[in-house]
């Protein structure tokens, strides 16, 4: 759990700091003009994360977020548990998957030849293999679950799995490609 959160927290950092990266050359903001050759580097966003998509295939894509988050039952059910203040987990797991499996040919057509929104796409592959793996407890989280058992309770830290700290940045990246594409997309603890 305190992975997790740690990982949340790096996801939400990344995005804040990331998201000016997201938009790829001839992949204009919905809105938005290019800055003149003359203008300096842009600054760093700082504050919440956006809430307007940075392209018009990642504005699609995020309508047909939205509504699959408003009308499905698992949208509504991961929904009802964020509201509430209840673990989320197995409910989000549920969505995502039906994203990526019922709504992919939607998502693919409203990607269109949009790099940004192309990117996204795998993003979601690569997001919702790794969490159903993580949550799954096909990655360990230490290298050796009994030393990190008795390190903790000697107040050492235990030795976490080279592959689970791999898998788990794979997750963060692909949470904040996602999150800095379709802005509905939610930040998940």
């Amino acid at each position: 759990m305190r992975h997790h959160v740690l990982s949340a927290a790096l996801s939400v950092a990344l995005l804040v700091l990331g998201s000016a990266a997201c938009t790829s050359p001839g992949s204009d903001p919905v809105g938005a003009q290019r800055p003149s050759a003359a203008s300096s580097a842009a600054p760093v966003p700082s504050g919440p994360p956006q809430t307007i998509a940075p392209t018009n295939g990642c504005a699609a894509m995020d309508s047909i977020l939205a509504e699959a988050l408003s009308t499905t039952s698992e949208g509504q059910a991961f929904s009802a548990d964020v509201a509430a203040g209840q673990d989320s987990q197995s409910h989000w797991l549920a969505f995502v998957t039906l994203v990526d499996g019922q709504y992919r040919s939607q998502l693919e057509d409203a990607a269109g030849g949009d790099e940004t929104a192309q990117t996204a796409i795998q993003a979601l592959d690569d997001y919702v293999m790794i969490t159903t793996r993580l949550s799954q407890g096909e990655i360990p989280e230490f290298a050796d679950e009994r030393e990190a058992e008795m390190a903790v309770k000697e107040g050492r830290d235990p030795e976490v799995n080279p592959a689970h700290q791999e898998a788990a940045d794979t997750q963060v990246a692909a949470h904040t490609t996602l999150t800095a594409c379709m802005p509905s997309w939610p930040v998940v603890f």
